[in-house]
């Protein structure tokens, strides 16, 4: 299966806020949950199906913010 193949998903959705917990006063985990911020909050798991409100995320900005 290809990756245009596979299934969206949250996760993968530029709306999609992960949530994360602090561990040991210092370090963030992050969570298999989260919401979705398009158009209003929702509770979501990362694995959840994509809906139509689906846009994928910019990983190519998150790349050259990296080298710049």
């Amino acid at each position: 299966m290809s990756n245009s193949d596979e299934e969206k998903t949250c996760a993968q959705c530029r709306h999609f806020r992960r949530h994360y917990v602090c561990q040991g006063g210092r370090r963030y985990i992050p969570l298999d949950r989260g919401h979705c911020a398009a158009p209003r909050l929702r509770d979501k798991d990362a694995d959840t199906p994509a809906c139509g409100r689906f846009s994928g995320r910019p990983e190519e900005k998150k790349a050259e913010k990296a080298d710049g």
